[in-house]
């Protein structure tokens, strides 16, 4: 293979001068796609006499995404008509109007583009016109689909959210999985094509593996489509890079890394659609049940990349497992290229990919919580071999800790210090946020809500200063007045979390820069469990939130010895008692 005999550091020369397709044919193809799309909507769909009007065209495929590889690629021209008024009607008129389309088609391909020709292959798509752009040289070509649809987004601009609606009447269209994606290119194409160019370099680093594979014998038809294999990429750069410049041998060994994992992989967006309609909150709760691996298209929840055992993910991952002690993957000293560390990432020395994780302030996921992506262990999977959460059963991410590779019976007494402090000890940064954090999570408690508390006790390893780089816990016990003995807990214990939640998500907006804060899946009832994270300094703190009747305090007020309510670690914000 010759991406396995390339050095790690040629390998953006060769992604340059192998992958990018040659810039003449995309010009060409590109100008063929234009001209059609323009005599789609002057003369309507069928490109004939009284038609339907085209409300619009998008270009897809990987050829609209970017990710495009030289030689071969594929686009998908899709025309959006206004005889379409849901997603039933294209079933029932779509196979008139493709007929129509591609006797236009012929027609209208006698003025061709110079240096391309127009071929049909075998039609295997019922719901799309397939037709091949290709080269006079035979040296590139592009498949192109061409597929009538229904309009539902509308004329929403870029970057705007669908309303819930459009995604609750594709779920009660009796649609199957991903048959109705094509009404979503436009936001898939715009879900990639936001990304930087050196990240679409590692795409098609990726694609082109994938390719190798394929010729090494093994039935591309059994193998999943490629198009899950860049957004396992994006996935990966999000978790562990974000940056616009990277090495592209440590990003190529992280997705291998992910494929190997492929049993644990559950991935999704809230971009496009979250939890918030019942109706879609529900479906995504079964879809993320799925066997895994679950990879869900950003613009269609219906459409399952992944499709647990139905793809030969395990021939990936052989490939992927044995590829390591390549040129590709070892540095100039014949040292090992490292993968990305980050949530959700493969991590040396533990099995699977941790616990639940969210990393995206501003989006939403199961509870209600806010994140643009989550991976979950699958359900009866063997566990991480790795620390288990704390003693309050609340969800957590196990720490990956660099350095822990190492076999630490090997590093001598005299270095374990330096251990320590470079690879055990949490950021001083990391630190700070999160008091600061923490302080204004209690203040916003404190104004807001209509329980007031008399005291806040701080515990979890992050009390105790015995929290390890990358990951802690925090647990506030908040001692409410409304509490004036434990039977009052459990009653009241469900509307007191749910007010605490509800104050919270309305009123952090980026109160620490730099830190976010989000809601994994609730599984603690006492506790309301939240997560701090940096992206930047790729740690996180696990907080629960626990409301609590004040035994200790009421004793000591009988007694009239208030000596324990001056102790350590028991604070209101900004010193109020």
């Amino acid at each position: 293979m010759d991406l396995y005999s390339t050095p790690a550091a040629a390998l953006d020369r060769f992604v340059a001068r192998r992958l990018q397709p040659r810039k003449e044919f995309v010009e060409k193809a590109r100008r063929a796609l234009g001209a059609l799309a323009a005599a789609l909507r002057e003369r309507g769909g069928r490109l004939g006499a009284a038609a339907p009007r085209v409300l619009k065209t998008v270009k897809g495929g990987s050829s609209g995404r970017g990710t495009a590889l030289k030689g071969g690629c594929d686009s998908e021209l899709v025309i959006f008509l206004d005889c379409f008024k849901s997603y039933v009607d294209q079933r029932a008129r779509r196979a008139e109007i493709l007929s129509e389309m591609r006797a236009s088609l012929e027609s209208w391909w006698q003025n061709p583009v110079p240096g391309l020709r127009l071929t049909f292959p075998e039609q295997s798509v019922p719901g799309a016109l397939q037709f091949r752009l290709t080269s006079v040289d035979l040296e590139d070509w592009m498949d192109v689909s061409l597929v009538p649809a229904f309009n539902v987004l509308g004329q929403a601009g870029s970057g705007v959210k669908p309303k819930p609606q459009v995604y609750s009447t594709l779920l009660n269209s009796g649609c199957q999985g991903g048959e109705h994606a094509a009404c979503f290119t436009e936001l898939r194409r715009n879900f990639v094509n936001i990304r930087p160019a050196k990240l679409k370099n590692l795409i098609l680093l990726v694609k082109h593996w994938y390719h190798q594979v394929c010729l090494q014998g093994l039935w591309k038809e059994t193998l999943p489509p490629v198009y899950a294999l860049e957004l396992l990429t994006i996935f990966a750069w999000e978790q562990g890079c974000k940056k616009d410049a990277f090495s592209l041998a440590e990003g190529l060994r992280t997705v291998l890394g992910l494929i190997q994992q492929h049993q644990h992989l559950c991935v999704f967006w809230t971009v496009n659609y979250g939890f918030e309609d019942p109706a879609v909150g529900q479906f995504l709760q079964r879809q993320l049940k799925r066997p895994r691996p679950v990879i869900l298209d950003p613009a269609d929840p219906t459409w399952d990349l992944g499709n647990g055992a139905a793809w030969h993910w395990d021939l990936l991952a052989q490939e992927a497992a044995s590829c390591y002690d390549h040129p590709c993957f070892l540095r100039g000293m014949g040292d090992p290229v490292q993968s990305w560390k980050g949530p959700g990432l493969p991590r040396a020395g533990c099995s699977g990919l941790g616990h639940p994780i969210q990393l995206d302030p501003n989006q939403k996921t199961p509870e209600n919580s806010k994140s643009l992506n989550a991976v979950y262990p699958r359900a009866g999977s063997k566990p991480p071999s790795c620390p288990a959460p704390g003693p309050t059963g609340a969800a957590s991410i196990v720490p990956s800790v660099p350095g822990m590779a190492l076999d630490l019976s090997q590093i001598p007494t005299k270095e374990l210090d330096r251990f320590i402090q470079d690879h055990l000890k949490p950021s001083p940064q990391f630190q700070e946020q999160v008091k600061k954090a923490i302080d204004i999570i209690l203040r916003c408690l404190h104004e807001n809500c209509v329980h007031k508390a008399s005291r806040v006790s701080k515990g979890g390893s992050f009390g105790r200063g015995t929290d390890l780089r990358d990951g802690c816990d925090v647990e506030l016990i908040i001692f409410l007045n409304c509490f004036t003995d434990y039977k009052d807990q459990g009653p009241r214990r469900a509307e007191i979390l749910d007010e605490m939640r509800a104050q919270l998500e309305s009123w952090w907006q980026d109160q620490v820069p730099s830190l976010s804060l989000q809601f994994p899946e609730q599984n603690v009832p006492e506790a309301l469990q939240f997560q701090l994270v940096s992206t930047a300094l790729k740690s996180w703190t696990d907080v629960s939130l626990l409301p609590a009747f004040d035994a200790v305090a009421q004793f000591w007020h009988q007694t009239k010895s208030p000596g324990l309510l001056e102790a350590p670690h028991q604070w209101l914000p900004g010193g109020r008692a």
